[in-house]
């Protein structure tokens, strides 16, 4: 139990963006893609693979045929792992599926301190989406997620949904999403609800190769808004370097960086957060199209 605590003092801040009254479920709001993380979550309008379902389901028509696994390690032994896979239907439509995982495991005690067996703690979090093109450059989503979380022998289950927007032309992009909007109370976690992690995001990217710069805005339903700016450099046409300053107004961490890497039809990403609260966690990505 320590861990699954120790892991939401550590987690729910850095999701909620240090603002008052955080709800539950915050790992919804865990970012995925360490593009997208190297880049100071600055990623609304720009999220062309896999992970668009999680970013903005408006982008899902650009990632064509595209598969993407994502995964980390925070502290106490916290996993984090995701797992996307996309299948354009022509150029005007696209359709994908993902899955979020995040575990620990823990020692269940007695009153005196003896260990009785291990025991595992998750959440996950399985969405489907569609994405279609209304006009060359214009292009709506929406995801549907299932969402089943587990603290020991006590579970909850839910459904939250997403809706996203792109506007694209050669060399600016215009991206919004809703994110985690339900129709409820959340999931019922023993006997509270748990509301799930509404927001708005919009975001804008400008690209000027071997450039590219992109600043979202982020408005979570509990808490004020926060800026999430990112920076990436092409070099050499094979490798890229990045830097971003996530939540520019609320100063929970200095910035994130990291560099990537494709050949053929892989990317392999890598990127690093300056925060010490969470472990200066390490994120690795892969993404090909097939």
């Amino acid at each position: 139990m320590k861990n699954k605590v120790l892991f939401f003092l550590l987690l729910g801040p850095f999701c909620s963006a240090f603002g008052p009254g955080s709800v539950g479920s915050d790992f919804l709001r865990l970012p995925q893609g360490a593009r997208a993380i190297a880049m100071g979550e600055a990623y609304t309008s720009l999220a062309f693979d896999a992970s668009s379902i999680y970013w903005n389901p408006g982008c899902l028509v650009y990632s064509g045929n595209n598969a993407f696994f994502m995964h980390s390690k925070y502290l106490a032994g916290i996993n984090y792992n995701s797992l996307a896979a996309t299948k354009g239907m022509g150029k005007e439509q696209a359709m994908g599926i993902s899955i979020f995982y995040l575990s620990t495991e823990d020692t269940r005690r007695d009153e005196n301190g003896k260990k009785l067996g291990k025991f595992s703690n998750y959440d996950v979090s399985l969405e489907t989406a569609y994405g279609m093109r209304l006009n060359p450059s214009i292009s709506i989503g929406m995801g549907i997620k299932n969402i089943h979380r587990k603290l020991d022998d006590k579970s909850a289950t839910g459904c939250a949904f997403d809706f996203g927007f792109l506007h694209k032309e050669r060399n600016f992009n215009l991206g919004l999403c809703l994110k985690n909007l339900s129709f409820g109370e959340g999931t019922k976690f023993i006997k509270e609800y748990d509301p799930y992690p509404f927001q708005f995001s919009g975001g804008i990217a400008y690209a000027n190769p071997p450039f590219k710069c992109a600043l979202d805005f982020v408005k979570p339903e509990e808490s004020d808004y926060y800026l999430n700016l990112g920076l990436e450099c092409l070099l050499f046409d094979k490798f890229f370097i990045r830097g971003g300053v996530p939540r520019i107004n609320k100063s929970i961490y200095e910035y994130s960086y990291g560099f990537g890497f494709k050949t053929l039809n892989f990317n392999l990403d890598f990127a690093l957060i300056s925060c010490d609260k969470l472990g200066n966690p390490f994120y690795f990505s892969l993404s090909f199209n097939y």
